[in-house]
C-alpha cells in the first residue's frame, strides 16, 4: 500500500513538473486531440497502444484500432495509476501515457505522437 502511495505522489509529482515544463515553452502533447475510446482508430490509437505496451509491456497489438483488447489495456493501465477506469483515453489518462510512455515518439527526437495524444498541456 505505501509503495503504490508513493507511486501516485511520484506520478503526480512527475505532471506537475510536465505541466511546469510545458508552459515554459518546451515539447508537450496536444490539448485539441480528441479523446480515443472504444471504436476509434489511427495514429492516436497507435501511440496510447505503444505507450502502453512501453510502460506495462501487455503485448498489446498495436495496429491503430481501439478495440476490447485495447479498452481492456486502458483500464489496466488507469488502475495502475489510479485513474478512473472508463477505458477512455481522454486528457487524463493521455497526461500520464505521454509522460511514462516512449520519450522517443512522445518526445522531440521524433515527436510521432506528439499531435496525436490528449493532454491537459
Amino acid at each position: 500500500m505505501l509503495k503504490r502511495n508513493l507511486a501516485r505522489l511520484g506520478a503526480l509529482a512527475g505532471v506537475a513538473a510536465l505541466v511546469t515544463a510545458a508552459t515554459l515553452g518546451t515539447a508537450s502533447a496536444s490539448t485539441s486531440a480528441p479523446s480515443l475510446s472504444l471504436g476509434s482508430s489511427g495514429a492516436g490509437v497507435w501511440c496510447v497502444q505503444h505507450d502502453i505496451n512501453d510502460i506495462l509491456h501487455l503485448g498489446l497489438s498495436e495496429d491503430g484500432q481501439f478495440g476490447p483488447a485495447t479498452q481492456a489495456a486502458v483500464k489496466t493501465f488507469q488502475a495502475n495509476w489510479g485513474l478512473q477506469q472508463d477505458g477512455i483515453v481522454g486528457p487524463q489518462t493521455g497526461n500520464y501515457l505521454f509522460y511514462y510512455g516512449d520519450s522517443y515518439y512522445n518526445g522531440t527526437a521524433n515527436g510521432y505522437c506528439y499531435s496525436h495524444l490528449p493532454t491537459t498541456w
